[in-house]
């Protein structure tokens, strides 16, 4: 029911209705299995944080904010609204799920009770997942957007105050947007939407942010490959594949973003340059071995 009040054509109402009727902490719960809540209860350190936020009527009230202030924020910004109408797009679903589900960033929940070591799950995936019954891929991708609010903000920050200086270029932003995997609009406009709340000072902040994106035509830089694949690097190289491949392909990604029009031979040539010692150690050891 909630997929489809998301999808319909006025989701907004649907989950004003939700605010209002004080349902919110039993739709978007996290988990419905009272031995688990109990095992939460006991042993999850974000626990109290938690609680607080469905006994406290903290996520009735940022519901409520949300459902008023919305409308008006996805009309003053034409990028925004031109998704927000698109009918093909899952972008609208996926931003009111991503605003929706704000407070709880960066709160982890144990999901699995007999398990010692990575029995963690973020709370936003968990509601998501569990609750709404929302395909995994979809619910780890928005609780990624939850979950790095904090840190897109302080992007966008730092970027709008040391633009000008070395090192805060082209790679220093697509390098950023890269773990977004496409969806890096969404993560903006949820992080822009909180920040403009808070203080409007931030649009400017914002707005320069995403024209700098598509003026460097970063905005599919997810799909950046390295010029050179990894067999062929190593064979470059005189060396075996191995681990040591992974680390150069990220350095290549790097200097690609900064180098948009650079050559096969030239990405070769910065490669070399920058593992003269490890590829020197690499070759000899191989030597030996063989």
């Amino acid at each position: 029911e909630v997929d489809k009040i998301l999808r319909g054509p006025n989701p907004l109402l649907g989950i004003s209705l939700i605010q209002q009727a004080h349902i919110d902490n039993v739709v978007f719960v996290w988990n419905n299995d009272l031995g688990l809540v109990e095992f939460n209860k006991e042993h999850c350190d974000d626990w109290n944080s938690i609680d607080e936020i469905y006994q406290s009527g903290q996520l009735n009230l940022h519901i409520k904010q949300l459902v008023t202030s919305l409308p008006g924020f996805v009309n003053k910004w034409p990028a925004l609204q031109s998704h927000w109408e698109n009918p093909t797009s899952n972008f609208k679903k996926c931003l009111l799920l991503s605003t929706l589900l704000l407070p709880f960033s960066q709160l982890r929940i144990i999901w699995n009770a007999k398990k010692k070591t990575n029995n963690t799950m973020s709370v936003t995936e968990g509601i998501l997942m569990d609750d709404l019954k929302i395909g995994k891929n979809e619910s780890a991708q928005v609780a990624k957007i939850v979950d790095s609010n904090k840190q897109y903000a302080e992007m966008v920050s730092e970027f709008y105050i040391r633009r000008n200086q070395p090192g805060f270029g082209r790679s220093f932003v697509g390098n950023f947007l890269r773990m977004y995997k496409g969806d890096w609009e969404i993560a903006h406009f949820t992080s822009f939407f909180l920040q403009h709340l808070q203080n409007e000072q931030v649009d400017a902040q914002y707005e320069f942010f995403h024209k700098y994106i598509f003026e460097q035509n970063l905005q599919n830089c997810h799909e950046l490959r390295p010029l050179i694949n990894g067999k062929e690097m190593a064979s470059s190289l005189g060396l075996k594949g191995g681990p040591w491949l992974g680390e150069i392909n990220d350095r290549a990604i790097f200097w690609q973003l900064d180098n948009p029009n650079g050559t096969k031979e030239q990405l070769l040539e910065f490669i070399k340059s920058i593992i003269p010692v490890s590829y020197t150690h690499l070759r000899a050891h191989e030597t030996c071995a063989d």
